[in-house]
Parts: C-alpha cells; sequence; structure tokens
C-alpha cells in the first residue's frame, strides 16, 4: 500500500476537504483515489448510526457525494485527472512514460508526502455550498460561480445531478457518489 499521512497530516494538509492522490510514483503499490464527503449542497456528513432518512435527506445526500466526485464542476480539467489517475496502472505508466497533461494533473492532486502531525487548530466546519480552500488558493475552481449549488427542489437537485454527473464518464459518478457519501468519502484502488 502506498504512504498515506496521519490522521493530523490529513487535516492539517487540508486532505479532508479535497481529491487526493496516493501512491502517485510507487510503481509497486496501487493508486488510491481519496475522494472526501464535502457539503458541496448539504451537510452530507450524517452518522453512521441513522438508519432512516427522508426522501429529501437521502436526495440531499446523494446529491452533495455527486457533487464531491465531480467537484460541482468547478475545476475544467478534473474528469480528465481522475481518467489519468484510474487508468495510470492499467497502462503501466511510470513518471517518465505519463502524457504531460497526466503528469501535470499528478503534479497538482497527488499528495505531496508532507505530513503534520501535530494537533489541528480550530474545528472544521466547512459552509455548505462553499468551495474548497485549495480549489480557490490553487486557482483551480474556474467555473465556481456557474456551478450549481443549493436545492430549491428535489425536481432540480435531480436535474443538476444528472447534468453534473454526465460531465464525468458517460454518468456513473452518481452512482459513486452515492457509495463515497454513504461511506463518508470515496477511496479507490487501482
Amino acid at each position: 500500500m502506498p504512504s498515506v499521512p496521519s490522521v493530523n497530516g490529513f487535516i492539517n494538509g487540508g486532505l479532508n476537504t479535497r481529491p487526493v492522490f496516493f501512491g502517485c510514483n510507487d510503481t509497486d503499490t496501487p493508486i488510491i483515489v481519496y475522494v472526501p464527503n464535502y457539503p458541496w449542497s448539504y451537510a452530507s456528513n450524517v452518522s453512521t448510526y441513522q438508519l432512516a432518512y427522508t426522501n429529501d435527506e437521502a436526495h440531499g445526500v446523494v446529491n452533495s457525494g455527486m457533487r464531491s466526485l465531480t467537484l460541482n464542476g468547478t475545476v475544467d480539467n478534473w474528469p480528465k485527472c481522475l481518467a489519468c489517475a484510474l487508468s495510470d496502472r492499467s497502462f503501466s505508466y511510470t513518471t517518465e512514460n505519463r502524457t504531460s497533461e497526466c503528469q501535470e494533473c499528478f503534479a497538482t492532486w497527488c499528495w505531496n508526502g508532507v505530513d503534520d502531525d501535530s494537533d489541528p487548530s480550530g474545528t472544521y466546519e466547512p459552509a455548505v455550498g462553499s468551495v474548497p480552500q485549495f480549489l480557490t488558493t490553487n486557482n483551480l475552481a474556474t467555473s465556481a460561480s456557474d456551478a450549481p449549488v443549493g436545492s430549491s427542489s428535489a425536481a432540480a437537485e435531480s436535474s443538476q445531478a444528472e447534468n453534473g454527473a454526465s460531465k464525468l464518464v458517460g454518468g456513473w459518478s452518481m452512482v459513486v457518489g452515492a457509495v463515497g457519501v454513504l461511506a463518508g468519502g470515496l477511496a479507490v484502488m487501482l
């Protein structure tokens, strides 16, 4: 398995707010693609002890999960970068034979190896509908103002979810996003 940061390092590095790839340059391990559950449109990080949900809660959780996986359409090259990570090991790519586009993606999304194990300061309470700081700090959120956020109605949420999901590999992200939300974050080993 590739190296990953400690729990405190995960929080201090902001990896709990954005996707990150682990094991990018170690071809002896799988690449782990971690996409955290982020409150793009709903506070969906619900307790695993909650066993019953209203339809509105279920829609909110699934739609926010889809938005987590697609970064709510705010990063134009995210689908390409996710495809780079998903296909990297199957083609036996290394840092020497990846395309320049994939190299750029890996430079952006791979964990940098820094593990700040100090106690995190403050509390983690991101505002529903906010864009993760990593995306704005690194000028990655190019279309944040155009991205659908909020929940005016179940029909609008469903339409927005379908539109966002279609931006990422033919709509399968909706299902994966739902699985990711229910698991509190999505991690894929490749």
